[in-house]
């Protein structure tokens, strides 16, 4: 499974990560606002607000979505835009838990965890995704259909979306050699988080922000 099992480690998922930004710039500081924006074809599909927690250059970015913040997101009622050339409206939306993601440098994949109103942990979540490209006003990235949920535990997990993955394949949005890419990217993010590899082999399921570090408003040219 994963680098582990793949004599081509991280290089068998190059088609999505793309080409990258040249020299890594300075890290960020702790509690720097960035947004995180999700585009597909030049359109924008999510934009968040979130703090930097940590920044290591060359091994992880990790943020902090803060409940109460606002948000842009797709219209939901109109199922998966990416499928559809109709125009539509990013629609205004309030995070109501805490949600804390890792973005690692030229890898296919993001990993959040979330934990409910009250601080109890609820688990990973593998997001299948092209690697943060620009320096925050805005971090962009692109989503690769396929998701991972891992629970607390760490001793199992549940593929998601997969029949987004089909579609896109069936529709020409990917080719079959990019969808087993992405189920690649999907097993060795499994892997990492499972084995405990680093950063996840800290005790993040304890984490708490700093407590000034309250919700958030998006920038007005966010998207």
């Amino acid at each position: 499974m994963g680098g582990g099992a793949d004599p081509h480690g991280p290089g068998r998922a190059a088609r999505l990560i793309g080409a990258g930004d040249g020299d890594e710039p300075e890290p960020l500081a702790p509690g720097t606002v960035v947004t995180l924006r999700e585009v597909w074809r030049d359109r924008t599909i999510a934009a968040r607000p979130v703090r930097v927690v940590d920044d290591v250059p060359h091994h992880h970015r990790s943020f902090y979505f803060a409940p109460g913040s606002r948000w842009l997101n797709d219209p939901r009622h109109l199922a998966e835009v990416r499928f559809s050339d109709d125009t539509w409206e990013l629609e205004p939306a309030v995070l109501d838990r805490p949600v804390l993601s890792f973005a690692l440098p030229e890898t296919a994949y993001a990993v959040l965890l979330s934990w409910n109103t009250a601080w109890r942990f609820e688990g990973y979540y593998v997001n299948i995704q092209s690697p943060l490209r620009g320096n925050g006003n805005p971090f962009d990235y692109t989503d690769w259909f396929l998701d991972v949920r891992i629970p607390p535990a760490r001793d199992l997990y549940e593929w998601q979306d997969e029949d987004e993955l089909i579609e896109a394949v069936e529709r020409g949005l990917l080719t079959e050699a990019e969808a087993k890419d992405v189920r690649w990217a999907g097993e060795r993010a499994v892997e990492q988080i499972l084995l405990r590899e680093p950063p996840f082999d800290e005790d993040w399921a304890s984490w708490r922000p700093d407590p000034s570090w309250g919700p958030l408003e998006l920038p007005h040219d966010a998207h």
